[in-house]
């Protein structure tokens, strides 16, 4: 007999997204049961820890500063000190692109750190189907024990979410080029962004 797999989930709002980074995804909430119809995977032996760091010009992208981005940046901190996790948050542009990063590291024992830790995968998927883009498309990270899935909400506008064991990370696109670019730039970005612990 197949036991129902629920979760609990923490509220996750980022409206600090929509509000000032201009964000294609308004908020991110994960609550209910698993429903996205994913079948959880089995937690790796081995977690993948990491921590983030966000460099002035990852790639050739310029970090965006004034005081909208300090105002989300103060937002999305305060935000997750709300429900026991570190959030980070930056700007990049790059000729007439943008990406809008936020970044949630969750205390351990927190639901939405044993939700990564259970499945990052699925985490993500139910960060999309919440917001009602289905599960996103699964492409390959490039990175062991992370998991990646991208969306286009609207044209010329991408979400891309990345996780692995301790992390789970927003990267809203404004490009040309569709979800494969997004998922091609993001799948570059990540060993910028992400440090192993």
């Amino acid at each position: 007999m197949v036991s129902q797999r629920w979760i609990r989930w923490v509220a996750i709002g980022l409206v600090v997204l929509v509000a000032v980074g201009g964000s294609v995804i308004g908020a991110l909430g994960l609550a209910g049961h698993d429903s996205t119809g994913s079948t959880p995977q089995a937690a790796p032996t081995a977690l993948a820890e990491s921590t983030l760091v966000l460099p002035q010009r990852p790639l050739g992208w310029t970090a965006v500063q004034g005081p909208a981005v300090e105002e989300a940046r103060r937002q999305a901190e305060e935000f997750g000190t709300g429900f026991g996790a570190r959030t980070v948050y930056a700007e990049y542009a790059r000729g007439r692109s943008t990406l809008a990063l936020t970044g949630i590291l969750p205390a351990g024992g927190t639901d939405l750190r044993q939700a990564l830790e259970d499945s990052p995968g699925g985490a993500i998927a139910h960060q999309f189907v919440n917001v009602g883009l289905g599960e996103g498309t699964p492409y390959p990270s490039g990175v062991p024990g992370v998991s990646l899935r991208c969306e286009a909400p609207r044209p010329g506008r991408q979400a891309c979410i990345w996780a692995d064991s301790s992390a789970l990370v927003l990267m809203s696109w404004r490009l040309e080029g569709g979800v494969a670019r997004a998922a091609e730039l993001t799948r570059a970005l990540i060993p910028v962004f992400r440090r192993p612990a």
